[in-house]
C-alpha cells in the first residue's frame, strides 16, 4: 500500500518533462471518475517514435475501463499488452482484466488525443420511484480524495445514481486515505468494501437528497480502533479507486524512461 501513497504524490504533482525536441502525445490516464492528462514532449527524445493509448477493463466489468495516454519507441502490440496487463492485475490483485494497445503513425504528433474511454450502456429504470434523487439537475457534492500528507485533489460534481453525499477515511496499511463521493445508501460497510478492499474505514454521510452536504467532512487521519469498520467478505469489482491509484500509476509509467521495455 505505501506503493499507492508515493503514486497518489505523482498524481498530484505530475508535469510533462519539458524538453525542446522530440515526440508530442498526450501523457496521462482517465477512469469513469475523471481525467488527469496533459500533452506533453516524451520522455528519451528522438527514441520516443509513436504516441501511444492503452484501455485496460476487468472483463464483463466495462465500468472498471482505465485509458492511458502515453509514448514508446517501439509498435509491438504484444510486449505493450502484456506490460499494462501485468501491470493492471498486480496493482488490483485480480487476473481476469485485459489491456488493448493503440499506436499512433510513425514520427507523428498527438496521434493520440482522439482516445476515449468506451461507453457503458445505459441500464433502464423500470418505475419512476426508482430513479434516485441525484439525478435530478444541479445535484451537487463534493468529489475527490486525500492522503494524511495534504496530497490530493477535489472537485464539486453532479452526483451520479445516489442520495447520500458522504466522506469516508480508510487506514491502508501505513497511509490513510480519505475520499468524498456520493453514494445510494448510508452503508459504510459496502462504502469501505469498495475503496478499501476489507481495510478499516471511518464514514460521514450527509442528510439523504442534500446537495453538497459532505462539503465540510473533515476526517481525521488518525483512527481510533473502536470506530472502524473492516470487511472481510470479498471484494468489489467495480474499481471507482482507480482515479486514485490507476491514474495515478499511468503519470508514474509516463515518467519512466521507456515504457515497454522489459525490466
Amino acid at each position: 500500500m505505501e506503493t499507492f501513497a508515493r503514486l497518489i504524490v505523482l498524481m498530484v504533482i505530475f508535469v510533462a518533462p519539458d524538453y525542446s525536441y522530440g515526440l508530442i502525445c498526450k501523457l496521462g490516464g482517465a477512469h469513469r471518475s475523471g481525467e488527469n492528462a496533459t500533452i506533453g514532449t516524451c520522455n528519451g527524445g528522438d527514441a520516443a517514435q509513436y504516441c501511444l493509448d492503452v484501455i485496460c477493463v476487468k472483463e464483463n466489468m466495462p465500468t472498471t475501463a482505465v485509458l492511458f495516454w502515453a509514448c514508446s519507441d517501439q509498435d509491438d502490440k504484444k510486449t505493450c499488452t502484456d506490460y499494462f496487463e501485468d501491470v493492471y492485475n498486480k496493482t488490483l490483485h485480480t487476473t481476469n482484466a485485459s489491456c488493448k494497445c493503440n499506436f499512433g503513425e510513425k514520427g507523428k504528433d498527438r496521434t493520440n488525443l482522439e482516445a476515449k474511454l468506451p461507453e457503458i450502456p445505459q441500464k433502464p429504470t423500470s418505475s419512476p420511484a426508482e430513479a434516485p434523487v441525484c439525478k435530478q439537475p444541479g445535484f451537487k457534492c463534493k468529489f475527490g480524495i486525500y492522503n494524511e500528507h495534504g496530497y490530493g485533489q477535489t472537485s464539486i460534481g453532479d452526483c451520479k445514481e445516489g442520495v447520500y453525499c458522504y466522506a469516508i477515511t480508510c487506514n491502508m496499511g501505513k497511509s490513510n486515505f480519505t475520499f468524498w463521493g456520493v453514494a445510494i445508501e448510508n452503508d459504510c460497510y459496502k462504502l469501505s468494501d469498495y475503496f478499501a478492499f476489507g481495510f478499516p474505514c471511518q464514514c460521514e454521510f450527509g442528510e439523504k437528497g442534500v446537495e453538497m452536504s459532505n462539503m465540510n467532512f473533515m476526517l481525521p487521519t488518525y483512527l481510533a480502533r473502536s470506530a472502524l469498520v473492516s470487511v472481510n467478505r470479498g471484494i468489489r469489482a467495480n474499481f471507482s479507486i482507480l482515479v486514485g491509484w490507476l491514474m495515478s500509476l499511468a503519470f508514474y509509467l509516463t515518467v519512466s524512461a521507456s515504457l515497454l521495455k522489459k525490466q
